[in-house]
């Protein structure tokens, strides 16, 4: 009943206050090296991918820049990729890169 649709909003804030956080914490070393970011947390019952292109129209955004998890095969099919419909779904351009897995040097193309 009430109690569950309020223990629901507590988690839901509480939730938010995390993400903020977390955004806070990692535009740090990008706003420290004197470039502009501004970081956003938002939802939108459409999905991520939608929540991510109505915030870059909403604020002027001239490309979108996202990190993939470089999946493929089944665990692409069965998980999807909120890049891929991001990239296919918005009109602002989007740059996607994929993150080096733990122990993985993107530069040598080596396992270390």
């Amino acid at each position: 009943g009430e109690d569950a649709i309020e223990a629901l909003a507590q988690i839901r804030e509480a939730q938010l206050q995390h993400a903020n956080a977390l955004m806070v914490e990692l535009s740090k070393p990008i706003k420290d090296a004197g470039l502009g970011c501004e970081t956003t947390v938002t939802s939108d019952d459409r999905g991520i991918a939608h929540s991510i292109i109505d915030t870059a129209a909403k604020v002027g955004a001239d490309c979108i820049c996202m990190p993939t998890h470089g999946r493929s095969g089944m665990m692409h099919f069965l998980l999807g990729s909120v890049a891929e419909r991001v990239a296919r779904l918005s009109d602002i351009p989007v740059m996607l890169f994929r993150l080096p897995s733990e122990g993985e040097d993107l530069d040598r193309g080596e396992i270390t």
